[in-house]
């Protein structure tokens, strides 16, 4: 059974988001601080806003299950499904390497939420996209690693945009451009010792992610 957090009903809703779109009584609550930061760090590591009903959703696909099960816990109420992906697709989160891959993937699916439309347009510069510790805290979990000597390395497809927003919040990085993949934004030992900080590390699905040789 699952309780709607809004109108405190409990049916064995299937998909919650159609009772809050169909009930005459109820309606989409507004996500909590920390679930907005969730859905933004979903986006920000390549996660796509799908508009294909009255509300849009967000998908996330990764070769991590056990991080999407996280997230699951995480958003609580606008958690809809894991499912095992089909055939191949293009992944970006470790590497930004996107070609297509051939490991196994999982796809993490929101349910819909109209304050997810924020994103549909936004960018880096938009004021829709808190780049709070927690958002970024999601984001490197999926995009980031930390190499042998310890340095910071994240993937993301405009480096320059995301090394500006990263000096607005007094990190200084490195980017490096390459054809046919995202950019590499590189941190320095001491700065990513102050970055992995501020973001109160990685998630622990992906902590392995961020040890050094």
């Amino acid at each position: 059974m699952t309780q709607c957090p809004v109108c405190a009903s409990e049916k064995d809703y299937q998909r919650i988001g159609q009772h809050w779109s169909n009930s005459t009584s109820c309606d989409f609550p507004y996500p909590s601080e920390n679930e907005r930061a969730v859905f933004t760090g979903l986006w920000l590591a390549g996660a796509t806003v799908s508009e294909t009903g009255n509300n849009p959703l967000l998908l996330k696909t990764s070769k991590y299950k056990e991080a999407l099960e996280w997230i699951a816990d995480e958003i609580g109420v606008w958690h809809s499904t894991i499912k095992e992906g089909s055939g191949r697709e293009t992944l970006t989160e470790f590497t930004g390497d996107q070609t297509e891959h051939k490991y196994e993937k999982w796809r993490w699916t929101s349910v819909s939420c109209p304050w997810l439309q924020h994103l549909v347009d936004a960018s880096l510069t938009n004021e829709f996209v808190d780049f709070s510790p927690r958002a970024a805290q999601i984001f490197t979990s999926f995009r980031g690693t930390v190499n042998n000597s310890g340095s910071l390395a994240l993937w993301y497809p405009d480096g320059s945009a995301f090394a500006d927003l990263l000096a607005d919040h007094g990190f200084s990085v490195t980017t490096h451009a390459y054809e046919g993949r995202s950019d590499l934004l590189w941190f320095d030992r001491q700065t990513s010792v102050e970055y992995l900080d501020w973001i109160d590390g990685p998630i622990p699905p992906l902590a392995m992610k961020f040890e050094s040789g």
